[in-house]
Order: C-alpha cells, then sequence, then structure tokens
C-alpha cells in the first residue's frame, strides 16, 4: 500500500507543476500590454504550497514508514515476536503522523485526513498490538495467527472494498 501512496504522491505533485505551468503560461499569454511575467504570475497560490507542502510530509511519513517495515520484516529473522512488534509499530507511526488521505482522481486530490478520522484503523492496531501480547503463551500461538489473520483480511477486503465504491 505503501508504494500505492507513493505513486499517488508522484501523480498529484506532477499534475501540480503541470497546473501551475499551464496557469502561467496562460495568464501570460493573455496580457498583450505586458511581456514579462510578473511576480504574482509565477508564485504559487497559497493552496498550491499548501498542498504541496502536506504532500512533502506525507512523502516523508510514508517512505519512513517503509524504512520502519522493512526493519520490522528483518527482524523476524531474529525473533518473529520482536519484527511483528516493529511492524505493528511502523503502522500506528503512520496512522499518527498522516494527515492526509490522496485521492488522484478527485478535484481536491489532497484530503485532510487526520487521527480522528482514523479512529477505527488506530483501534484495529491497538486489538493488534493486544494479540501480539499474547505471543509469549505457547497454547495461544494457533488462534493469534488465525486471529492476525482475519484482521489483515478485514483491513484489505474495507481498504479496497471503500476504495472501489469511491
Amino acid at each position: 500500500m505503501a508504494w500505492i501512496d507513493l505513486k499517488n504522491i508522484e501523480i498529484i505533485a506532477t499534475d501540480q507543476a503541470s497546473a501551475t505551468v499551464t496557469n502561467t503560461v496562460s495568464s501570460t499569454a493573455s496580457s498583450t500590454v505586458t511581456p514579462s511575467i510578473s511576480a504574482t504570475q509565477i508564485e504559487p497560490s497559497a493552496e498550491h504550497l499548501d498542498q504541496t507542502q502536506q504532500l512533502h510530509r506525507f512523502r516523508t511519513v510514508v517512505v519512513s514508514t517503509i524504512v520502519l517495515e522493512a526493519t520490522g520484516f528483518y527482524l523476524t529473522f531474529l525473533s518473529l515476536p520482536v519484527g511483528a512488534t516493529a511492524i505493528m509499530l511502523s503502522q500506528v507511526w503512520f496512522n499518527l503522523l498522516a494527515a492526509v488521505q490522496l485521492q488522484p482522481s478527485q478535484p481536491v486530490p489532497v484530503v485532510p485526513f487526520g487521527i480522528r478520522d482514523r479512529r477505527a484503523v488506530l483501534a484495529v492496531n491497538a486489538i493488534t498490538a493486544g494479540l501480539l501480547c499474547l505471543w509469549p503463551i505457547p497454547s495461544m500461538r494457533l488462534g493469534l495467527a488465525v486471529a492476525l489473520l482475519t484482521l489483515v483480511t478485514l483491513f484489505l477486503a474495507i481498504k479496497y472494498g471503500y476504495l472501489k465504491s469511491a
């Protein structure tokens, strides 16, 4: 999913850059009195700057989440519960820090999506963290594996089911 977010960031950034160039070119082409480009025509709007800053911050959060997840996957070679915990913490990290949601096909592609909007996902993260705490109990491991697989399956169904209906 992180790769999808990175692809969407690239799409939105490219669209914003081309829109800025198009607006600058069209505004200079319509001006027959002054052939030079004024500073107001070059400077992007406050909304564009805000979305650019949000995209930059979101990209930083996504890349750092990828690094944390990769670290977790490599840690599973040393200890499965430690690696799983690192992966879980990377998800909590992302859901606490990602303040936007990207919808490149919409008129406003960068939508504010804060912690309140992510309550359900954070609740599932908390449940998963609770399940990981049961790992030291050998008799709970099979049930734990089934519960975690169920959570991942539900999450994917909700995530991709939601995207298809939007």
